[in-house]
């Protein structure tokens, strides 16, 4: 009888162990976030009556656009992780021209149906260092001078036939060596590391350098991979956004977790740019703290750094209201179609036979490289908007047809 007693005793103190460690993580988890994105008391009450809250964050540098936002969702981290993937498809589906996924080692038949844009053609041809109308280092501004005739009649075709070479053999030389083969733009007099850039996004990353720093030295370690539970890959996207198109090469990596909490966690990191972007990291976590053996506490976490070198040049103050404004609209439609999205997916797990065309592209996107991969662009389009370089300019045709009445 004593025995059963201690064995009683001893289950309910392992019980109400296990207990206070779910409710210290919750505390611990809203603490950080407190600290780093600035969430008021106010904020999380919001946040656990069910609503959106979205923040911007501050930045470090004139580039930068810093946004944040959370959601208390109800469901299993796979089901919510899944279902946000198919959102945001859904948001940004009507901005992707053309979109493909690096083999490892990369093929040039993963980029055959990539090409530039007749602009950027023309613009090459006048390519030199420090002075480019697109974003590339000093060895690919010499090859197009090298490489292409640009007196031939098919030079279109030999600058694509570069181009798509010059990508699969830096994407070949990031898996090989990692951030050691980062280029740096020399478009512009002053170059950009994307190496030093993506160090400095990082270590300003809300959550995951608190409660996951294995998987951030994964990330800087790359390719050498010491967690099990970690999954990568290297995709390319051309979007229609603003006055240009714009091609990204994004490398996204996934880590599943399961102390002290069940946690899914992505992040997706712009590792070349075409054109706007000097530099961007992105990241979703979904994280359940178990309340007891039938129900968990689930929350949406959604953070991205992006930096654009437009935001440093005339009028950047304009151009910053606007894109601030309309990161924290994006951000705030995705997270409340995502949280609506769950629900409905949580209510009715027999309703999913019906597969729509963006459901049938999101699940193209990730097969092969794991369940939780996560769609490599949106969190781009949610930072920067496609729309804002036009509604920039927009003023300016207005103030130059007043001129031209005046005169």
């Amino acid at each position: 009888m004593p025995t059963l007693a201690l064995l009683i005793i001893f289950t309910l103190l392992v019980i109400g162990a296990v207990t206070c460690l779910g409710q210290a993580s919750i505390d611990e988890f809203r603490s950080a976030l407190s600290a780093e994105a600035g969430f008021s008391p106010d904020e999380w009450s919001a946040v656990e009556r069910g609503e959106i809250v979205t923040k911007l964050l501050p930045g470090t540098d004139k580039r930068e656009v810093a946004v944040c936002g959370i959601a208390r969702v109800r469901g299993t981290p796979e089901v919510i992780a899944k279902v946000f993937t198919q959102s945001m498809a859904q948001q940004s589906s009507k901005s992707i021209l053309a979109i493909g996924r690096f083999s490892n080692p990369p093929l040039l038949s993963d980029v055959e149906t990539l090409s530039l844009e007749k602009r950027d053609i023309e613009d090459l041809k006048r390519c030199a260092e420090g002075k480019c109308e697109v974003k590339l280092s000093t060895a690919m501004i010499q090859r197009f001078h090298q490489e292409v005739n640009w007196t031939s009649p098919d030079y279109e075709l030999q600058a694509n036939r570069l181009f798509r070479q010059m990508l699969v053999d830096y994407v070949r030389e990031y898996q090989t060596r990692g951030a050691a083969a980062l280029l740096e733009y020399h478009d512009q007099s002053l170059p950009v590391s994307i190496a030093k850039e993506h160090q400095s996004l990082l270590e300003r990353m809300a959550y995951i350098n608190d409660f996951a720093p294995e998987f951030v030295n994964n990330v800087k370690n790359f390719p050498h991979s010491e967690l099990s539970d970690f999954e990568s890959s290297i995709s390319w996207t051309k979007l229609r956004f603003g006055l240009k198109p714009v091609i990204i090469v994004t490398h996204t990596t996934t880590y599943k977790r399961s102390k002290p909490a069940n946690q899914i966690l992505s992040l997706s990191s712009q590792i070349f740019a075409n054109h706007y972007f000097d530099s961007s990291l992105g990241l979703t976590a979904v994280v359940s703290f178990p309340k007891d053996a039938a129900a968990s506490d689930s929350y949406l976490l959604y953070t991205n750094h992006s930096r654009a070198d437009s935001l440093a040049s005339s009028f950047s103050r304009v151009k910053r209201g606007l894109v601030e404004a309309e990161s924290i609209e994006k951000l705030n439609a995705l997270l409340l179609q995502a949280k609506a999205n769950v629900e409905v997916a949580c209510a009715n797990q027999s309703g999913e036979n019906r597969v729509s065309r963006r459901q049938r592209i999101s699940d193209w996107l990730f097969r092969g490289t794991g369940q939780y991969a996560w769609f490599v662009v949106i969190a781009l389009l949610i930072a920067l908007s496609g729309h804002y370089l036009r509604r920039i300019r927009e003023p300016d045709r207005s103030l130059a047809a007043k001129k031209q009445l005046r005169v």
